[in-house]
Formats: structure tokens, sequence, C-alpha cells
């Protein structure tokens, strides 16, 4: 078992050779076809692989910055007087603080907002702005006569998507406080509808969803496979970061069950399997080649 700081030469090099590296994007083959394959079913990412890849280094070394080493061997136990009075910046350090330092797209995909074609702002009477999208439900044609109330106007709050109480009474009369997932539910099954739009709104959200996901567990690792630190004080990164982005994002719901893993498991380095290895990362690499140049083409 790896007892973090107590681990000896051999111990670090058997931890460190079991380092996967899914936070390098360019070579995670897995993350290149999922992407790529979201990208083909009409996903529109706000960020495209370099974009990505800048994101996690920029949160790793957010998190390295935030939480220094002197600051992690305090935490241990140690004491050191010529570090008596420094000031403990984490607590400075915040995620309103972060955010200042990320990029307008960045920012985006962190917020993960329900988003359509279209939509508009309205300041309520507490001078609050309310952003939202629409989006059209269309009742389908029975004749091939053009009629104007076949289409439904809706509009939904971005942030939580729920739509408007005066929008929804013309589908469903007694229907309030319905979020787009309830309207997708209610109408589904129902074939006298077109709810492409719909459909894409939620599967686009879904996918922003699982994308930011991918990039903070991926962040996570990158902490705790940094050789610039032990893989103990890498993953007491890795836990703030996780309790920092649940604590300000809703139902963000981050776990630590991956990285309690990696610090968990015996490893073992099968030497008997240098050969077959080195040929399966040749095969890899040249996968990854092909599935970064196909969502090159779709992200300009």
């Amino acid at each position: 078992m790896l007892r973090g700081n107590n681990m000896n030469y051999d111990d670090l090099k058997k931890f460190y050779s079991k380092d996967k590296k899914e936070y390098d994007l360019y070579h995670n083959l897995e993350f290149l076809k999922w992407f790529n394959m979201i990208l083909k079913n009409g996903y529109s990412s706000y960020l495209n692989l370099s974009a990505l890849q800048s994101f996690i280094n920029k949160l790793s070394m957010w998190y390295e910055y935030k939480y220094p080493e002197r600051k992690l061997i305090m935490e241990e136990g140690f004491v050191d007087k010529e570090f008596d009075n420094i000031l403990d910046i984490s607590k400075n350090l915040d995620y309103s603080q972060l955010r200042y330092q990320l990029s307008y797209n960045e920012l985006k995909l962190l917020d993960s907002v329900y988003r359509s074609n279209n939509g508009y702002s309205v300041i309520d009477k507490n001078k609050k702005t309310n952003n939202y999208i629409t989006f059209n439900i269309y009742k389908k044609q029975i004749s091939k006569e053009f009629v104007e109330d076949n289409i439904y106007k809706l509009s939904a709050i971005d942030t939580t998507g729920k739509i408007k109480n005066e929008d929804i009474v013309n589908l469903f009369p007694k229907e309030k406080n319905m979020t787009i997932e309830d309207l997708y539910k209610l109408l589904r099954d129902n074939h006298d509808y077109d709810i492409e739009e719909l459909q894409n709104i939620l599967f686009i959200h879904n996918m922003d969803i699982e994308l930011r996901s991918k990039i903070l567990y991926f962040t996570m690792k990158k902490l705790i496979y940094s050789k610039r630190t032990t893989p103990k004080r890498g993953y007491n990164r890795a836990i703030y970061l996780m309790k920092d982005f649940n604590n300000y994002i809703k139902k963000l719901n981050l776990v630590s069950i991956s990285i309690d893993k990696i610090m968990e498991d015996d490893y073992i380095v099968n030497k008997n399997n240098k050969f077959s290895k080195f040929f399966k990362d040749i095969k890899t690499n040249i996968s990854c080649y092909i599935y970064r140049k196909s969502i090159k083409r779709k992200i300009k």
C-alpha cells in the first residue's frame, strides 16, 4: 500500500509508472474518441482541444500556487519558524478570484448553463439580470397548409432551465413551474410534436456538464501525479479542488473515488510486459493523431 510521504524511491518509481496521463488530452485516446463522437453528433464546444488542455494546466497551476508546499508541510505537523508569519493566501485565492483568471469561454464551460441559438436578458425589480434562452416546439401539421398557431415559442432561464409559466400554459394549461427536462419527459413519447430544438438544447447542456466533469477530474489527477511534489500533497490539492468546486457549482457533485483508488492501490510493475507496452503505445499514439486531426476539422 502507498503511504504518501513515506514512499521510498522505488515506491515513487512504481507510482509514476502507473500514471496514464489522462490529463494530456493530445494522447488520451479514450477522451479523443469521446470528444470526436459528440462533435460529430452536433455538439458545439466552447473550447477546442488546445484550449481544454490549457484550461487543465491553468487550474492545476492555480491549486499548486494556492496551496504551496510550505502550507501543506505545516498541515502535516512540521513547524518552520522561518514561516511563522506567512500569510494564508489560500483563504484569499477563492473561487471568485479564480474566475478573474479565466477566459470568457473557460467560464462558460464552468458555468455550463442551458444554451440555444437565441435568447434575451431581463432585469427584475431587484436589479438582478436574468438571462433567458428561447426555443420552439412545433405541432406537426396534419395538412400541408402552414398554421401559425402550431408554433409554441418558449423561454427558459439559462441557469435553472425553468420555463416561463406564461409560455408553458399554451401547451399545458394546468402545468406550472416546469423545467426543460420536465417538458422533454412529457413530450418525448408524444408523436404530435416536433421537439428537435428541445432535444438539441438538452444534448448540448448534458455534454457541457460531462466535459466539465472530465476536465476537473483530469486536473485532479494531474495534481496527484505532479513530480514537483509528493503524491500525498498532490492528493491534498486535488481534494481541495474538489471541495472548492462542489461548494461553488450547484449539482456538480465531484467525488474522490477515482483519486482515492490511485492512492490506495498497491502498484506492481510487470517487467515482462515492456515490449508489448511499447508497441501498444505506438498504436495508441497513431490513433490519437487521427482523432486530433478529425477534431481540428470540427472546431475552428
